[in-house]
């Protein structure tokens, strides 16, 4: 037992005055360790001893057994029991509170070894009436440790691998040497410091809102739980002190400490909170627990709507894609394959030729492009009318067999034949001269017959392409009408009639009447 304004020994001494510098004291203002001090009556020094668990005497005033005078223990000659030294009889005490006395650190690392493993002890040692304004300061003061450390690391790994890669690509012209483009290795660790000391400072202010926040709502389901024996400062300290049990974060920060560190807070935080308000563990748990969880439950929720969204977006980012790329090689295929026929028709007087699989034979034209919607090689249907080969077939096979191929499929047309199909694509150049021929007459027609392989699909558009190249995309729905224009246009240049390109397959081209 010590003055608290000179460090003298109190022991043995009657008076309520400090020999060393007068100061005032009584016996209730420290705690001892229970039965290592002996509380003498100061009229027949019979002895007592401490037996709660401030080591006072219970209770604190009753009748000497001795001289049967009526004492108080604060009245009371107090030594050290027989064979205890001095320190022995010390009761807990916050080490933090004790910092001046024992040293900055020692004081900071003991108290957040407590937090870690025996936090009721801590709180039983941190006065019920002492102020809260030290607890937030160590709060403050391990969190800049605690922060300041995981910041510390990621520059570490950072400067390591900085290290690497300027190695690598180092010397005249590299990423970190002379003539490099790149920053040096001071500008490098001066723009992670700067970073460092910018993230330390957003993370502290985060820190001190959160435990505000925290403290506020966990006295609030006190009170409305039952009510908070002491004030919402005895709250606060709890908090705070237990905040040092977040240096779990720093021992386990390359395992993910940084996401569960904050388990252990908040563990030895109900267990401070019990022995702050003397109240059962249920209650406290509910008002230490249900903030902290409700907060990660709310960024968990958070966290999967915006990935959700995330993902949504991406998704319909990737439907248009998609759809743009399935225009854009629709239209590339389209275009591809009228450019071939163009050519086609520049080299033989405007006819197109007797079956589009000989447009290939130019090599301007990849077999593939037939096939702009479905991609189906698989497809079991004939080449041509009575092929005993498919298009898969065609495709896989040399220049020389597939020019056989396409003479085959030419002569396997019928002699009235006013469309046939390839693929996706139905032609219906069949007697039309495609260098004088009507700019309104149709030469093919993009109308898929089978679904995408892609996006399981039937195509719902089609493409018209006319003599002169120009192209036209409507609607599935709207292709009857635009049959019956283009049929009327045909007759008046003699032409019969097209059937429904929907209705053209490989197998069945489309005739007109007998010749």
């Amino acid at each position: 037992m010590h003055c608290k304004s000179c460090e003298y020994a109190l022991w043995n001494i009657d008076t309520r005055l400090c020999p060393e510098c007068g100061a005032a004291f009584v016996p209730s203002d420290f705690d001892f360790k229970p039965n290592t001090v002996c509380f003498c009556c100061p009229h027949c020094d019979q002895a007592y001893y401490g037996t709660t668990d401030k080591g006072h005497l219970a209770p604190v005033e009753f009748d000497c057994v001795h001289c049967g005078r009526h004492i108080h223990m604060d009245q009371m000659v107090l030594r050290p029991a027989a064979g205890v030294g001095d320190d022995q009889t010390r009761g807990d005490e916050n080490p933090w509170l004790q910092r001046q006395r024992i040293g900055f650190f020692k004081g900071w690392f003991k108290t957040i070894g407590m937090a870690l493993i025996m936090p009721g002890r801590l709180m039983r040692a941190t006065p019920r009436e002492g102020a809260t304004g030290p607890g937030w300061w160590f709060a403050i003061f391990t969190s800049i440790a605690i922060i300041g450390a995981g910041f510390l690391v990621s520059v570490c790994v950072m400067a390591v691998l900085f290290g690497i890669i300027s190695g690598r690509g180092g010397g005249p012209g590299g990423g970190g040497g002379p003539g490099g483009g790149g920053p040096t290795s001071g500008q490098f660790m001066g723009i992670m410091a700067g970073t460092m000391g910018v993230g330390v400072i957003v993370a502290m202010v985060f820190m001190l809102a959160g435990v505000a926040i925290w403290g506020g709502l966990s006295h609030c389901i006190l009170l409305i739980s039952g009510g908070a024996p002491a004030g919402i400062g005895r709250t606060y300290q709890a908090i705070c002190y237990a905040f040092g049990a977040n240096v779990s974060a720093i021992l386990l920060i390359f395992c993910g400490g940084q996401y569960v560190g904050w388990i252990w807070w908040v563990i030895s935080a109900t267990i401070m909170m019990k022995e702050a308000h003397r109240i059962h563990g249920g209650r406290a748990a509910l008002a230490t627990l249900l903030p902290p969880v409700t907060a990660v439950a709310a960024i968990i929720s958070l966290y999967i709507l915006l990935i959700a969204t995330i993902i949504g977006a991406a998704g319909t980012r990737a439907a248009a894609a998609a759809a743009t790329a399935g225009a854009t090689a629709t239209s590339f295929d389209t275009a591809n394959i009228a450019a071939a026929l163009e050519s086609w028709a520049a080299d033989h007087n405007g006819a197109g030729p007797p079956h589009a699989l000989m447009l290939v034979e130019g090599g301007n034209l990849e077999a593939m492009s037939f096939l702009t919607f479905s991609g189906d090689l698989e497809s079991a249907a004939p080449l041509y009318p009575g092929a005993p080969v498919r298009f898969y077939d065609y495709y896989t096979s040399f220049a020389p067999t597939q020019r056989q191929m396409a003479r085959d499929a030419a002569a396997a047309l019928p002699a009235n034949v006013v469309a046939h199909r390839v693929g996706d694509f139905v032609f219906t150049w069949h007697g039309v001269d495609m260098i004088v021929g009507d700019r309104a007459l149709w030469v093919m027609v993009l109308a898929p017959i089978d679904v995408d392989t892609v996006s399981g699909l039937p195509a719902d558009r089609c493409t018209i392409v006319y003599v002169d190249g120009t192209t036209e995309s409507l609607p599935l729905a709207d292709l009857p009408a635009a049959l019956v224009d283009q049929n009327e246009v045909r007759a008046v240049f003699g032409l019969p009639p097209v059937p429904d390109p929907m209705t053209v397959t490989q197998e069945r081209p489309g005739v007109g009447a007998p010749k």
